[in-house]
């Protein structure tokens, strides 16, 4: 499931509650520790890509450009910067992969817009080189598309995709709150 091409084959039409599901858990695995060693290792060219892709991610919500690929892009590119040679082969399967759920989740009403200020939280702690934080934002930013993908298809993705029934609160901030998911 991880080949490049077989996901280039897969549409959206293919996203089932236990597809998105295992996409959210494989999300929560990598993206927190990719964004933590990223805050450590991350060079000024990768703080600036990562800068550029967020720029992206702004013009495309006021309308010029693509912001499922500038979203893929800020967060394959935060996954880069963290420097270690096995997250990187990961990266064109979950390029793909990201582009599946952003696809589904950017028809959300005002999702792309209502994300800004999550992405740029995790941008400032990725240049503050706070590792702690940024593994807090991608975890917050993660628990926004979830929130996003159920508004979409209805569906609740076997208990928000953890088994626990618990999601968090995000705020652009970084802070979170447990909170019970409905």
């Amino acid at each position: 499931m991880l080949d490049p091409v077989l996901l280039d084959w897969h549409g959206t039409a293919d996203l089932d509650a236990n597809l998105i599901a295992d996409l959210i858990e494989l999300r929560r695995i990598l993206e927190p520790e990719a964004a933590r060693l990223a805050a450590d290792r991350a060079t000024a060219g990768d703080l600036a890509a990562i800068g550029a892709a967020y720029e992206r991610m702004e013009a495309a919500v006021g309308g010029q450009g693509d912001y499922v690929e500038a979203d893929a892009a800020f967060h394959t590119t935060v996954l880069m910067a963290s420097h270690n040679v096995f997250l990187i082969q990961l990266k064109d399967a979950l390029l793909r992969l990201l582009r599946l759920g952003f696809t589904t989740t950017s028809r959300h009403p005002n999702a792309p817009a209502s994300t800004l200020p999550y992405h740029a939280s995790l941008l400032h702690r990725l240049e503050a080189r706070d590792g702690t934080g940024a593994a807090d934002a991608v975890h917050v930013l993660i628990e926004r598309n979830l929130h996003h993908l159920r508004g979409v298809l209805g569906k609740d993705a076997r208990k928000t995709a953890s088994g626990t029934g618990m999601a968090l609160t995000a705020t652009p901030n970084g802070a979170k709150a447990d909170k019970h998911a409905h």
